[in-house]
């Protein structure tokens, strides 16, 4: 029998800073899915999304320090792309989930490219998702590459 997992908000201590991450889904659950949204935008951007991919799939979306963070880096922070795909790098080994599928919106997946391109142990694939607004509301495209 599976085991549903909401851990809600959790603390992360990084070399760069200390994160916020929510932790959703089923825990037994594979592939995992680690959600990098696009700069200037927060982890609430995956929120419907993980309403419906949560009920298949552990999904853990992140504060990541893109502009839209709630908590600052350490002062002198290297926030460049490069030091960014080591930092979600970071998050999968300290989570234990190195075998995670990346899904990235915007520049969140450069991210999750750069992080497949530094080490192909990381990840079981990647895919990028845009959104779009109509007058019925904001709508997710996914495009998956492995």
């Amino acid at each position: 029998m599976s085991r549903s997992v909401t851990t809600g908000l959790a603390h992360l201590e990084t070399t760069i800073g200390s994160i916020r991450y929510w932790d959703k889904g089923r825990d037994d659950a594979r592939p995992r899915l680690l959600f990098l949204q696009g700069l200037l935008t927060g982890p609430n951007a995956w929120d419907g999304v993980v309403a419906t991919l949560g009920e298949r799939h552990r999904c853990i979306t992140v504060d990541w320090p893109f502009g839209a963070h709630s908590e600052p880096m350490r002062s002198g922070a290297n926030l460049s792309p490069p030091r960014l795909a080591r930092l979600v790098m970071e998050v999968l080994d300290a989570l234990a989930l190195s075998t995670a599928v990346l899904i990235g919106n915007d520049s969140g997946g450069v991210v999750a490219q750069l992080v497949l391109a530094e080490s192909s142990s990381y990840g079981q694939g990647r895919t990028a998702s845009s959104q779009r607004h109509s007058a019925s509301g904001w709508r997710t495209h996914s495009h998956r590459a492995c």
